[in-house]
Order: structure tokens, then sequence, then C-alpha cells
């Protein structure tokens, strides 16, 4: 569930383009989901994964934003699902490799951007893609490695 914050910052992002929004709102739901069923370190009420499961093959898959651009957004979803495999496998790495765990592990980033591009065109995806890094990026490195740790 996101925060009115970060809801706000994805309606400013996709110039409040409603399926858009959706689209995206969908993705990191069913990232969280997927990453904390992964890590095993939260539980996973029921009713919730029910609801993913039905937001994957259902809710994604029929949105008229989704199915518009799926040339441009199905392989980005699919080398953001790489990335974060991967990242993964990264973590329990060498320092160096724990480093690219941490950037490829918030590859939807990237997603995000592409699809404030879509809403807005060139100049506005530059204008707003290091405000949305940062924005993803809000954990601390060494709070990561440290994290690693344990």
């Amino acid at each position: 569930m996101l925060t009115a914050d970060e809801n706000a910052f994805i309606h400013r992002v996709l110039k409040g383009d409603e399926l858009a929004i959706a689209f995206c709102k969908d993705l990191f739901q069913v990232s969280q989901v997927w990453d904390d069923l992964y890590d095993r370190d939260k539980p996973v009420d029921r009713d919730v994964l029910n609801a993913t499961f039905w937001t994957v093959m259902v809710s994604i898959p029929s949105n008229p934003f989704y199915q518009r651009h799926f040339d441009v957004l199905n392989p980005l979803l699919q080398v953001a699902m790489v990335d974060w495999m991967d990242s993964n496998k990264l973590a329990s790495g060498e320092v160096e490799h724990r480093v690219a765990a941490y950037v490829l592990r918030d590859s939807v980033s990237t997603i995000l951007i592409h699809c404030a591009r879509l809403v807005g065109g060139y100049n506005w995806m530059r204008e707003i893609s290091i405000e949305v890094r940062e924005a993803l990026y809000d954990e601390p490195l060494r709070d990561f490695m440290e994290e690693l740790k344990t």
C-alpha cells in the first residue's frame, strides 16, 4: 500500500494519467509481495496473495495503458524481473557484487521513468528521471550492506 506522499509522487510523475498510474501501482504492489515472499521477512496475508495473483493475471494484462504500450513495457518488465533475480544472487557475493545487487534490485524505477516518457515525452522523462531514481533508491547503500551481514 502506497503512502499519500508516494501516491502523489506517482500521480505527478505520470501526469495524472489514471491508466499509467494504475499500471505502475499494480507493478509496485506485485514486486513488493514477490520480495516479501522471496525474503520470507514479512508474512503475506492470503487475501493479499490472492489479490496479487489477480493483479498479475487479470489487472495488468487488461490495463489499456499496458496493452497500448505492450511492445516496450513487456521487455522492460522482463529485464526488471531478471535484474531483481540477479540482485538476490549477487547480494551474497563479494563487495562489488553486493553493490551491483543494490542497484539492480530497483530496476522498476526504469519502468516508471519510461512510463513518464510515454505520458509526457522525452523532455518530461529527463526532467523527472533523477527525482524518480532518488525516490526509489531511498535506502542508503551502507544500510543495505549492513542488512546483508545479518
